[in-house]
């Protein structure tokens, strides 16, 4: 069994039990709240209870008031403008709420995303060149551009305007656009830095169209701006936590075609809906086609009046996210070969490969799977014509991005942030850059980063193993990033059936604690079937739910790790 560090988190009990009382929750629900940095009585209702009055003035995000007057501008002189995104899902959902936005507003207004493959992330200069040939006078970036530094003066002596809307890092430099809202940019006051990308465009709506029409904008767009939020993997508080709950709410009433489509093809149209159910349904779908086919394919979606349109669409999306999982999983196992070929290269503190045949759009999730495996930082790269493009995921505990920005000298572009990067660089710096990023790596990540952390918010005993408290723990939905799925432990646990399914992929038990059975299921962790036997004695810790089968309900517990007790 894989070493990872359990961390049962205390809190005070008299403040539990007194807001418990307070609030007429269950102490595990109040316990969980206070793990997520809650403290108050006002603080938890607030949470539980999601309010769009909560939303900042957009007019706080610096420079906005400068965009607002040079698109209403655009609009009333009839000018072409550009909504400019990103080709994940992210960006694929600002273009398109920008974009509807702004044809609501009567503008002129056509949208571009860059070809992953043949242009990369980002605003490039040919893509501006033919912009400005098309007669655009105005691009908008939506969830990129804050690198854009030449680009930017390029469009301006083609008499192209730039306002750049964008949530990422900020470089050392600002390009000079016309204007730049992103609220990590220094001087910005406002309240709240970690938007997803939609989430910026989204304030850009609001000042344009006014916060008063805030409830119609969140039926307009806010499932859209949800699926963007839960996709970019920021964390779901404050105005996001906001966004998602009533993006969710508004899902399956949402008068966009696009997701009603999408969420039939995807199974979910009479299903309830979740946070989960946009980031590991709805979203792989939509990123399929900036992966392996094109991004317009996600805009296209969003943005039809048709039904049957947006059906096709959606059955393409479906088609070749299932292309996507088949050469997904071919690169998983040629990476773990070459792993397995070479011992050298889990002596390093970061897994370093790179393939000439691999698919640039699918290496970010390849990389994502082997730092989940083997818990450690992970750059995969594949080579085309003497080019090298990669994509970084990291740990907690070890920012990727200031690792990539140390070694910045071997690399031609980078970009991302503290869990993600990509990157470009040519093949004959790759020997240079391994070896200076393999050496920043044995400096900077300690052993302790690597031994991964299961967060527990508290401790189960059978008589807390009830619906009640599985249906109270549903009221700090959505979960997501900052606002994790709550961990509990169960101590002591006899199993009474123990057994692999799905070909030996998963892990089954049925465990007795005491007088009650709880189901518990353990994905990817079918090879434990063999070491785990019945009337073996475990600790257990997962997430909770209730399991229905066959009109019965039963208590059960989704494995994140399990111990011998």
């Amino acid at each position: 069994m894989n070493k990872k560090r359990w961390i049962l988190k205390n809190q005070d009990k008299e403040t539990i039990e007194y807001l418990s009382r307070e609030l007429s929750l269950n102490p595990l629900v109040v316990k969980v709240m206070m793990n997520r940095g809650l403290k108050s009585k006002e603080e938890m209702n607030a949470f539980i209870r999601p309010d769009i009055c909560r939303f900042h003035d957009p007019y706080l995000l610096k420079d906005m008031d400068k965009a607002v007057r040079r698109i209403r501008k655009a609009i009333e002189q009839k000018e072409t403008v550009a909504v400019y995104g990103d080709y994940d899902v992210d960006g694929i959902t600002s273009v398109s709420v920008l974009y509807l936005a702004l044809k609501e507003m009567k503008a002129d207004v056509i949208y571009f995303i860059p070809d992953r493959s043949k242009e990369g992330y980002g605003v490039n200069a040919d893509a501006v060149r033919r912009l400005g040939e098309q007669g655009v006078s105005l691009i908008i970036t939506v969830d990129c551009g804050i690198t854009a530094i030449d680009e930017v003066r390029l469009g301006k002596e083609l008499g192209i305007d730039t306002i750049i809307t964008d949530h990422h890092k900020c470089p050392g430099k600002i390009p000079a656009a016309l204007a730049v809202i992103n609220p990590k940019q220094p001087g910005c006051s406002y309240p709240f830095q970690d938007l997803a990308g939609v989430g910026v465009a989204f304030k850009l709506v609001q000042a344009l169209m006014g916060m008063e029409n805030l409830p119609v904008l969140m039926e307009q767009y806010g499932a859209l701006a949800a699926l963007g939020t839960v996709a970019d993997i920021v964390p779901l508080k404050d105005e996001n936590r906001v966004t998602v709950f009533y993006g969710i709410k508004n899902m399956k009433k949402e008068k966009n075609l696009g997701i009603q489509a999408l969420l039939q093809v995807a199974g979910f149209a009479e299903k309830e809906i979740t946070s989960g159910t946009l980031g590991f349904q709805l979203a792989p779908r939509i990123n399929a086609a900036g992966r392996i086919g094109n991004a317009d394919m996600g805009v296209r979606l969003f943005t039809s009046g048709d039904i049957q349109e947006a059906k096709d669409i959606a059955d393409m999306l479906d088609e070749q996210n299932q292309l996507r999982k088949e050469i997904e999983q071919q690169i998983f196992e040629e990476a773990q070969a070459i792993i397995r070929d070479d011992k050298s290269i889990l002596s390093h503190n970061i897994i370093i490969l790179s393939h000439s045949g691999w698919h640039h759009g699918v290496i970010g999730i390849v990389a994502s799977r082997l730092t989940e495996e083997y818990y450690k930082p992970c750059i995969l790269f594949t080579e085309e014509n003497g080019t090298l493009k990669g994509s970084a995921r990291s740990v907690k505990g070890f920012n990727i991005y200031d690792a990539l920005y140390a070694v910045s000298p071997y690399i031609e572009r980078f970009g991302g942030h503290e869990l993600a990067a990509g990157l470009t660089l040519q093949s004959e710096k790759f020997e240079a850059f391994q070896q200076a990023l393999e050496a920043y790596c044995k400096e900077h990540v300690s052993a302790e980063v690597l031994i991964q952390q299961v967060p527990l918010d508290g401790e189960i005993h059978d008589s807390d193993m009830t619906q009640q408290l599985v249906e109270e723990l549903k009221m700090l939905e959505p979960f997501g990033m900052g606002n994790a799925q709550p961990n509990f432990l169960v101590r002591k646990a006899k199993i009474v059936k123990n057994f692999a399914f799905k070909e030996g992929k998963h892990l089954k038990l049925s465990l007795c604690q005491r007088d009650k059975y709880i189901d518990a299921v353990g994905f990817s962790m079918g090879r434990y079937s063999t070491v785990l036997k019945k009337g073996d004695q475990v600790s257990v810790a997962g997430n909770i739910y209730i399991n229905e089968f066959r009109g019965e309900k039963y208590f059960s517990i989704r494995i994140k790790d399990i111990r011998l007790s």
